[in-house]
């Protein structure tokens, strides 16, 4: 998403603008995947929710999976030990230097997945193996589904993630 800085009633906030179609296109259609997969003990959110990973580091995910009953509350922030995938769907507003940030916080914080998304090029790179900080990757394990190669796991719960799928 792109921010932008503004002055208001000499406090500082920030203006989110929305993303833009082809992005929301490609994480409802995810998300979509996701919530055949999902079992009853799972949840699949594309909310906004926050995630603190530590430090006063806080991210909003494109979309997450999470067990139901992290969310029981009316909070808008669940801790990342909650979290069991973070998915970032890569666009224009969504620039690289960024989801490499994620990566390095969300792997020190323990998220088991981190899964971008690049929809342009219908690939879906999944990191698994979080690293303790301070390595700087995040995580110990790196791999791409592109078209003609799924991704399939067991992690959290069973399935299979067809990229040709997603534009």
């Amino acid at each position: 998403m792109t921010m932008v800085g503004v002055l208001a009633d000499s406090a500082q906030s920030l203006l989110t603008l929305p993303p833009a179609v082809s992005h929301r296109r490609a994480s409802h259609r995810l998300e979509t995947l996701l919530h055949k997969a999902c079992p009853p003990d799972f949840a699949v959110l594309a909310v906004g929710l926050g995630v603190d990973c530590g430090e006063g580091r806080t991210y909003v995910p494109d979309l997450l999976v999470t067990r139901p009953e992290a969310t029981d509350d009316d909070g808008d922030v669940v801790p990342a030990t909650d979290v069991l995938i973070a998915v970032e769907v890569m666009s224009l507003s969504n620039p690289l230097p960024g989801l490499v940030l994620r990566r390095h916080d969300y792997g020190a914080a323990g998220i088991p997945q981190y899964w971008i998304l690049d929809a342009r090029n219908q690939t879906l790179t999944v990191h698994t193996n979080p690293m303790p900080s301070p390595h700087p990757d995040g995580y110990e394990t790196t791999t791409t589904a592109t078209p003609t190669t799924p991704f399939t796991t067991t992690i959290p719960f069973p399935m299979t993630i067809d990229t040709s799928l997603i534009r």
